[in-house]
């Protein structure tokens, strides 16, 4: 078991926190007293969102009194307990002197980058990542992904959850260029990138309150709220994956959106491998029989999108909504 003294938070008093005593407000000020010897940061800077942290109102007996204002911004949110920050586990990795490539990413969306994992040691082989917003889906997207050259074994593997005893998402090895955007079904997602050399990747993550990740050869998808009238200010993603070696074929029931030109209110985007979903031709929207559509690789990504104004679903007696059964084929 690993334990991280709460007297960091002591340290910083003069410098990051105002402890506060003021009528009414009673607190235990040994709980703040700077410690002797200082505490060891190990050369890390002051942590706000540290496990440990104290709250803004520890120690306090009238409710609403503040007993912790972080300084020079008293806005800035303190006495988080979703789990360890990413400043905790650098001070732990320091403190064990242990060689270990890993990030945790908590931010609503983000960044992950081979690139920057690799520099700190070329010989490194493993690199993991640890994805825990406070809500909702994770989605990521990768830009790049360039294995090395003879390249054997380099991976990237996407876990649904907080480690590698999670549903695994994605497993893709050197013989792909574009790899499939990926969606968890909850608040955690796990990347562990493998190289034997020079490979990387680049990949981008946010956070999703609508839509999933469909890896079934057939199934349906369907606009939020169906059979009833989608809302406005409404973004959903979903991600169709079929095996290696599979193309995915769309073929639409029903399709009803508010039409506008170039489909800039409402409009559901279709990109894969090959179509990058932000083009007007990759735009849908208006009330039309939509063709089947194939992929050109073995993933799908639908992005639906309505805007803030519900002008057409005041007066549309058609419906607003989609419906689309996808299937899976061999190549």
């Amino acid at each position: 078991m690993t334990f991280i003294q709460r007297s960091e938070l002591k340290i910083a008093t003069d410098y990051c926190i105002n402890v506060i005593g003021r009528e009414g407000v009673n607190i235990y000020k040994s709980n703040f007293e700077m410690t002797q010897p200082a505490t060891n940061n190990m050369g890390l800077p002051y942590d706000y969102s540290s496990v440990m942290h104290y709250g803004r109102y520890a120690f306090s007996n009238a409710p609403g009194k503040a007993t912790i204002v972080p300084k020079p911004d008293p806005s800035v949110p303190i006495g988080q307990r979703y789990g360890l920050s990413a400043l905790d586990l650098q001070k732990i990795n320091r403190l064990y002197q242990c060689d270990v490539c890993s990030s945790l990413l908590f931010d609503p969306s983000g960044y992950l980058n081979s690139g920057y994992a690799q520099s700190a040691n070329q010989n490194r082989s493993q690199c993991v990542w640890l994805i825990r917003i406070p809500t909702n889906k994770v989605f990521l997207q990768f830009q790049s992904f360039d294995p090395s050259p003879g390249c054997i074994s380099d991976s990237v593997k996407v876990y649904d959850g907080a480690g590698k005893m999670s549903p695994l998402l994605i497993n893709t090895t050197c013989g792909m260029k574009k790899l499939p955007p990926v969606m968890s079904s909850g608040n955690l997602m796990f990347v562990e990138f493998l190289s034997g050399g020079a490979s990387t990747f680049t990949a981008s993550y946010q956070t999703v309150a609508c839509g999933g990740m469909q890896t079934k050869l057939n199934g349906t998808v369907t606009s939020p709220g169906y059979p009833t009238k989608y809302l406005p200010s409404t973004d959903c993603i979903w991600s169709i994956v079929a095996p290696s070696g599979n193309r995915v074929q769309l073929n639409f029931i029903s399709f009803a959106l508010e039409s506008s030109r170039n489909c800039v209110y409402d409009y559901l985007s279709i990109s894969d491998s090959s179509r990058s979903g932000t083009s007007v031709s990759d735009k849908y929207c208006g009330a039309k029989n939509m063709p089947p559509l194939v992929s050109s690789g073995n993933w799908v990504l639908l992005k639906f999108h309505s805007d803030i104004v519900r002008r057409w679903m005041e007066t549309n007696d058609l419906g607003t909504d989609y419906t689309l059964f996808f299937t899976t084929e061999r190549i």
